[in-house]
């Protein structure tokens, strides 16, 4: 018999971190459904599970910040993570903000703050966010992580 979720766990996946604010407190939450979907405008989609904070976080506010980690940053990502996909951010974290206030990661690889103009996946259990670039920046060199390349897995 065949096992699409084994075939779908060999897709690869880069690690990141999505941030926003709510009532001026800071969010985030690590994602690895990324991808860019457009060159003009610059767009990018991200896949956020239902249910979650930072999903409801990011359809409430209607944009948000991608991170993208390195491969050194698994340690940061497992303490976004342990801290709760979409609650208050680790107080450890080096925090700025964008231009227009959102919380921004400053160990980050480099980021782009995106505003959502589409969703997708009413029958699916992650919603598409599909957004326009409105601002980002590379922060500093490295290699961009994959799941692989930390260990971890998701999907399937």
């Amino acid at each position: 018999m065949s096992n699409p979720s084994k075939a779908l766990r060999d897709f690869t996946y880069g690690l990141y971190v999505v941030t926003t604010e709510i009532n001026g407190e800071p969010k985030g939450a690590v994602v690895s459904f990324v991808t860019q979907v457009s060159s003009s405008p610059k767009a990018v989609a991200v896949g956020l599970r239902k249910g979650t904070a930072i999903h409801d976080f990011v359809r409430q506010t209607g944009k948000f910040v991608l991170h993208v980690l390195s491969v050194e940053q698994k340690s940061l990502a497992e303490s976004i993570y342990k801290s709760g996909q979409g609650a208050d951010l680790p107080q450890e974290l080096a925090l700025g903000k964008t231009e227009s206030g959102l919380p921004l990661l400053r160990d980050a690889l480099s980021w782009v703050e995106v505003r959502v103009t589409e969703e997708a996946g009413e029958k699916t259990d992650h919603r598409l966010f599909i957004g326009e670039v409105v601002d980002g920046d590379k922060i500093r060199d490295g290699k961009p992580a994959s799941l692989f390349d930390v260990g971890l897995s998701y999907g399937g």
